[in-house]
């Protein structure tokens, strides 16, 4: 009997690693046979599911004011349905990515893809991470870290087809689904799809999470369905309307103020971008002077609200609750958290502290006062630094200003949501990480979106000068 459980290991480790085999060749059939349609639309699809399965087995129904009340646990089911679910895809997509790369490395097409140079911006920024794995304060691999790079090196290779609007339509059915699955939580079990933490609007002592385990990544997927739909160009119906309503509305229940200001951001560039292409003067000059006007008008705008907001608080405050002013008046608190974390930067401030930034043991060890609520330095800025030090923050610089580069490059081929799409990134990153992917969650899954609609584009502007 002693032998029976490293047998049984054995032959289980045999079988799964015989499932994946057979699934890869079975992908590579199915997808040499089929269009580039269907590989997409599954790899998508995929990559959709994967955030929802692993925020399954999140504990539901605690609140952030009460770290030590307990809320719904999953039962063992769930939780092995989830994790393993995830794991499963997870690996399934990077198994296939590795293998597409290594065909790739053997049959090296001669044709020049036109993603290139938004592929090597990635890179750049993505690199810098695994040197401070090596070089940091605290040395640290992760596995997580290669998942987003084999992802996004999988879609550049594949190269999408010049059909953008075709990939906006699936990312945005899943961004909508995404809202409806939540709508549905929440009218079924709304004490465990809500919380209580951090409320903005006034009267409203809720947050909906709906099938996530924290709004603001419900308020992600709000935030990417209304910039994809703002995008469409087929005409309009009644359905388009409610869902757009609705989306609106999930989103401001999730009452994340982040998410929020990057939708105003995104609401004005799209309405821009509709006035424009409305307009029957089309010079592209007047585009520009119009988006230069509205930058530096919101600018100050933006910083006239904050300094009310410093030196008249307290009768701006008075519709809300202590904890909602608070938590306006100081970016949620993060003021000290990135204080804690350039800090660290500064001990090694060439390949910053490492991978492990913010990690369970770091916060125990400068910062146990945060040790069960911050996982970030909430600043993409602050958060590179830490993490890989000044060659991070040069990568990211640089992919910041690609980014832009094609936002307003294909401005009017996608009425404005390309530089939506950019914008949003840069405006989030004052308060949150989304170019930070340790998971495959639906931040990664928005930032993918733009990277496959920017190839989609690109390949679409090569053969038109052909």
């Amino acid at each position: 009997m002693q032998y029976l459980l490293p047998t049984s290991a054995i032959f289980i480790a045999f079988f799964i690693a015989f499932v994946f085999t057979a699934s890869i060749a079975v992908i590579f059939r199915i997808t040499k046979n089929r269009s580039q349609e269907f590989f997409w639309t599954w790899l998508i699809t995929l990559l959709g599911i994967i955030p929802v399965l692993t925020d399954l087995r999140a504990t539901r129904g605690s609140t952030e004011e009460s770290l030590s009340s307990v809320g719904w646990t999953p039962p063992g089911y769930i939780s092995f349905i989830s994790e393993w679910g995830a794991k499963g895809i997870t690996y399934l997509i990077l198994t296939f990515a590795l293998a597409h790369i290594a065909l790739h490395l053997r049959f090296r097409s001669q044709q020049k893809n036109p993603g290139t140079p938004i592929f090597l911006a990635f890179c750049g920024m993505a690199l810098p991470i695994f040197i401070s794995a090596f070089a940091g304060t605290k040395p640290s691999f992760s596995q997580f870290l290669v998942f987003a790079p084999l992802i996004i090196t999988l879609a550049y290779l594949k190269r999408p087809t010049e059909n953008w609007q075709w990939y906006s339509n699936k990312f945005r059915y899943v961004f909508i689904a995404y809202l409806l699955l939540s709508g549905i939580a929440v009218a079924v079990a709304p004490s465990l799809t809500t919380s209580t933490a951090l409320t903005l609007i006034p009267k409203f002592d809720f947050r909906v999470n709906g099938i996530f385990s924290h709004s603001n990544t419900l308020a992600i997927a709000a935030l990417g369905y209304l910039t994809l739909d703002f995008a469409n160009r087929r005409e309009r119906r009644y359905y388009d309307y409610a869902a757009t309503i609705f989306a609106l509305l999930m989103l401001l229940l999730t009452q994340s103020k982040t998410a929020i200001g990057c939708t105003i951001f995104s609401l004005a560039i799209l309405s821009l971008a509709r006035i424009k292409s409305n307009s029957k003067h089309r010079n592209p000059g007047v585009l520009s002077l119009g988006l230069v006007t509205f930058i530096f008008l919101a600018l100050p705008i933006l910083f006239g609200v904050a300094l009310l907001i410093t030196q008249y608080g307290s009768q701006i405050g008075q519709g809300l609750d202590n904890q909602a002013f608070k938590s306006l008046s100081t970016l949620t608190g993060r003021t000290n958290i990135w204080a804690i974390t350039l800090q660290s930067w500064r001990e090694n401030i060439i390949f910053g502290y490492g991978p492990s930034l913010w990690s369970m043991e770091y916060r125990l060890t400068y910062a146990p006062q945060y040790a069960l609520v911050v996982g970030m330095a909430h600043n993409q800025i602050v958060q590179t630094l830490g993490e890989s030090g000044l060659i991070g923050l040069s990568g990211l610089l640089i992919y910041c200003v690609v980014l832009l580069n094609y936002g307003f490059k294909f401005f009017r081929e996608t009425n404005g949501a390309s530089l939506a799409f950019a914008g949003s990134f840069i405006i989030r990153g004052v308060s949150e990480t989304p170019f930070r992917h340790i998971a495959i969650d639906v931040m990664f899954f928005m930032h993918f979106a733009f990277f496959v609609l920017c190839l989609s584009l690109l390949e679409s502007k090569k053969n038109a000068l052909k």
